[in-house]
């Protein structure tokens, strides 16, 4: 389709596909690792399109902000061992923050995630579906690996 933008849905298929390349102790090395996939992946030639599109995925320029950026719309946050409430309230605080400076936000877990806390995060990105307005409009993801 013309004049629709196609970034977070590749973004988000290109996560969906990306295996780290080990299971790593800290979030810093999973960032790291989805970055410099997601920099191959997304600046792939696409042999479909006569335009060659310059995808830029860098680490959080400053406190306050996702783990990654897509093109300074797309904010990409980790999380490693979701394990406790408490950690998912931090991180739903962020993701308030984060909806200020990003027009789309995917969470991508890490490690081991407890079932009942990915259902309570799953809940509370679906309220967020919800609110969403016409003048206003966001797009999340979750993506469990």
């Amino acid at each position: 389709m013309i004049g629709i933008d196609p970034l977070f849905d590749n973004v988000v298929e290109a996560i969906n596909r990306w295996k780290p390349l080990a299971e790593y102790t800290s979030e810093p090395k999973y960032r790291d690792d989805l970055q410099g996939y997601l920099l191959k992946v997304l600046n792939r030639p696409d042999p479909m399109s006569l335009i060659k599109q310059s995808v830029i995925v860098r680490k959080e320029p400053g406190r306050g902000l996702c783990d990654l950026e897509v093109n300074r719309r797309i904010g990409i946050e980790l999380k490693r061992n979701l394990k406790s409430k408490e950690m998912v309230d931090r991180l739903t605080g962020q993701i308030n923050n984060y909806e200020r400076e990003y027009s789309e936000i995917i969470i991508v877990l890490v490690g081991n995630t407890d079932t009942n806390h990915f259902q309570h995060l799953r809940m509370d990105i679906s309220r967020r579906r919800d609110r969403v307005s016409l003048m206003d409009p966001k797009k999340y993801a979750i993506i469990k690996k």
